[in-house]
């Protein structure tokens, strides 16, 4: 009985081996009989399902298919069906089967037929439970979904709803809402619940959650996700049990809404059931995957929100830029057209500012301009636009005004916006006044477009600043006018002195002594091709504003320098050619060259030339002007101060400036004879010049009476209308000739300027 006995054991260790390997098998296996009943099926089967019977042989299989998902039977059976008459294996086929607890489990099952295996005898159904791959692919695919969305840049709210709409497709039984923190931090909104009553969230008392007076505020606070598995009996949820219950809501799940950045919160995320219970893992992983989607969607809007307001907002100032100024603009002039109301626009620009940015520096520039900007939106009526443009212009736009009193209406809002910015204000210990000139352009007609109204805004500060500043000016049509005159001489300016159209004019300056001729100043005029000839007052100012200026006081430097070198034979000793120079002549610190280099072209000697500067220029930027003056005075060229009289310097202060004669104003000149003060003023200016080795120029002399006064107090030298206005070179010759330096026949002499 040995080999006997010995071949029992063996079948009984391969039985027993068989029989473990089967019982811990990750699939589940069944198979069923010709007859439709379950002839064996492994415990796996039985746990897979929470079977309570897990031997389960001799079972019909209906009851198994009972279990099976309403959208999966037919598929399952046809598969099954086909086992019945095919060679190998059928399937996979994947279905819901419902776990004994209520919930469903994904299986992917695979049909063989061993019907004529006497061994097996039936059908092997072999399933393994699928549900935690599918689940993950399905999560994968909404959150690639989702994410599409926020890329694509789908609104916020639709975003929100299809995040909801993804959680309540995985339960029949759940409702899902996203609740958002507002600005201020303090109250939860809805932002999307597409499956719940309105009725519902208006009950719910949102506030009370951020101050953790139920379950939001509890989870937003600890930044952890709160589950309340039946709201009649949790603590927390007793401000707002009775309202969940009466909308047959039994738990509530809420996970948070955190910032990946700074962990700011921004929400909650919750889920309502209508059976209570705890969410299963597979849900919990779902909720967690579609609060950090919502996060995602949430701060991106936010991030678009800042980037769309620091592209159309001033980043010093937090005004609307000149980007968002225009667009506003545009839609106002057409609302203006159907309400009949007229548009303005007030174009603004501070005074003396810079005074504080080079005194108290750009920082405190910084702090001043936005302390401006608080007192312009304090100043204008609700609904009115203020706008940074630029440096410190501001704008102002000035909707629905009275169509019969529009410019009156514009005209009271500068003058509050004068009386705010006129206010003193208090920069680094120190008490700083401003002041501000503007503008005012009102729409007449439905034509009128957005950088039209802007410009013309524009053109009338500028007026504004030219009659005194602190002041409103309203555009018309006579300043239109002077501004497109001003660019048709800008434009021709430019090809003035390179087609030949400038000319130097002379004007004799005489010994008041014995009337010989000392000198001569030379004035630029422009022989213009259609205006004739334009006076320096029409184009200078221009000409130093675009800089042109620098090019021409070159060549009325040379062409002086020349006409003095022509003159030179025969002339007194001291005599000279007096050629102005501009304060941006100055300022831009060549001058020694510039006039160097006149003097090598032209042959002249330095003495013949004197250069004359108005007495304002000494007051800015005194060292770097004391500088170029030097340097020039080393060619061996003169100085003189023009119009002095006018501006704030003395004397006194004269004494620290390398300069040889002043001139006395043509104001004080021309009253010599009729007010003793202004007598007495020349008197005194032509005592102290002597005292400092000046010489003193009268400008301006008209009548003889003049003439004599000056003698009387010994003034050097004079120049006027008495004497000759000024005039072409060609027309001096009597007067400059070889033998004759007097000026007693000189054309004109006698006659007021006119």
């Amino acid at each position: 009985m040995t080999e006997r006995k010995a071949a029992e054991e063996a079948l009984r260790r391969r039985d027993e081996r068989f029989r473990a390997l089967v019982q811990n098998l990750a699939e589940a296996i069944v198979v069923i009989s010709p007859d439709g009943e379950i002839l064996y099926n492994t415990p796996t089967a039985a746990a897979m399902f929470g079977d309570s019977e897990p031997d389960g042989s001799g079972r019909a299989v209906a009851p198994l298919f009972e279990k099976l998902h309403p959208d999966d039977r037919d598929t399952t059976a046809t598969v099954l069906a086909s086992a019945w008459t095919a060679s190998g294996t059928v399937g996979p086929v994947e279905a819901r089967v419902r776990h004994a607890d209520g919930h469903w489990v994904w299986v992917e099952a695979l049909a063989q037929n061993l019907l004529d295996d006497p061994a097996v005898g039936g059908i092997v159904v072999t399933m393994r439970d699928v549900t935690e791959r599918l689940d993950a692919e399905r999560l994968n695919a909404r959150q690639a979904e989702i994410l599409e969305l926020v890329a694509r840049g789908v609104p916020l709210d639709e975003t929100l709803e299809s995040i909801a709409l993804a959680l309540e497709a995985s339960d029949t039984g759940l409702r899902c809402a996203i609740f958002l923190l507002d600005e201020d931090g303090s109250t939860l909104r809805a932002r999307a619940a597409p499956s719940l009553d309105a009725a519902f969230l208006d009950q719910v008392e949102v506030a009370q959650a951020v101050r953790g007076g139920c379950l939001y505020g509890v989870s937003i606070q600890d930044r952890a996700s709160t589950r309340v598995a039946d709201v009649e009996n949790e603590v927390a949820c007793s401000g707002c049990s009775a309202v969940a219950l009466a909308n047959g809501v039994r738990a509530c799940w809420s996970t948070p809404l955190a910032s990946s950045i700074s962990e700011e919160a921004l929400g909650a995320l919750m889920v309502y059931a209508h059976a209570p219970g705890l969410p299963s893992q597979a849900q919990e992983r779902l909720m967690a995957v579609l609060a950090d989607v919502a996060a995602i969607a949430v701060e991106r809007k936010r991030f678009e929100e800042r980037l769309s307001h620091q592209s159309l907002h001033d980043p010093l100032t937090g005004l609307p830029n000149r980007t968002l100024f225009h667009d506003r603009l545009v839609h106002a002039l057409e609302r203006c057209q159907r309400t009949r109301s007229e548009v303005g626009v007030l174009f603004l620009d501070l005074d003396r500012f810079k005074q504080v940015n080079d005194g108290l520096g750009h920082d405190a520039g910084d702090e001043l301009l936005v302390v401006t900007a608080q007192r312009l939106l304090s100043a204008v009526r609700p609904g009115d636009t203020v706008a940074r443009f630029g440096g410190d212009e501001f704008t102002v736009l000035c909707e629905d005004l009275p169509a019969a009193s529009a410019g009156q209406s514009a005209a009271e809002i500068s003058e509050r916006l004068l009386a705010a910015i006129s206010e003193p204000h208090s920069l680094l210990g120190t008490e700083v006044f401003l002041g501000a000139s503007v503008g005012i352009a009102i729409a007449i007609d439905t034509e009128t477009s957005p950088d039209d109204l802007v410009r013309d805004a524009d053109v009338a500060m500028y007026h504004a600043k030219q009659r005194g500043k602190g002041r409103w000016e309203i555009f018309d049509e006579a300043m239109r006018e002077r501004v497109l005159t001003r660019h048709a001489t800008d434009s021709a300016l430019h090809r003035a002195i390179e087609r030949g159209e400038l000319r130097l004019f002379y004007q004799p300056i005489v010994a008041v002594a014995d009337q010989s001729c000392v000198g001569a100043e030379a004035l630029v005029r422009w022989q213009h091709p259609e205006r004739g000839l334009v006076l320096p007052g029409e184009f200078i100012g221009l000409a130093e504003e675009t800089g042109l200026i620098h090019d021409l006081g070159r060549w009325v430097l040379r062409e002086a320098a020349t006409q003095a070198a022509r003159w030179h034979l025969g002339a007194p000793e001291d005599f000279a050619v007096s050629v102005n120079i501009s304060a941006h002549q100055l300022a831009r610190g060549d001058l020694d060259e510039v006039v160097g280099e006149a003097l090598e072209v032209s042959g002249a000697a330095p003495q013949r030339i004197c250069l004359e500067i108005t007495e304002s220029v000494l007051m800015d930027d005194t060292d770097a002007i004391v500088e170029v003056i030097r340097r020039v005075r080393d060619l061996g060229v003169r100085f003189s101060i023009d119009d002095f009289g006018t501006g704030y310097s003395s004397l006194g202060y004269l004494k620290h400036f390398p300069v040889d004669a002043v001139k006395i104003d043509r104001s004080f000149v021309s009253a010599l004879t009729s007010d003793s003060g202004d007598a007495t003023i020349v008197s005194a200016v032509v005592g102290l010049a002597h005292a400092l080795d000046l010489k003193v120029v009268a400008e301006g002399v008209e009548t003889p009476e003049q003439l004599a006064e000056l003698v009387a107090i010994e003034c050097d030298h004079a120049q006027g209308f008495y004497f000759s206005p000024p005039q072409p070179v060609a027309d001096l010759r009597r007067i400059f000739s070889r033998n004759r330096w007097r000026v007693s026949d000189a054309p004109g002499r006698g006659r007021r300027r006119r």
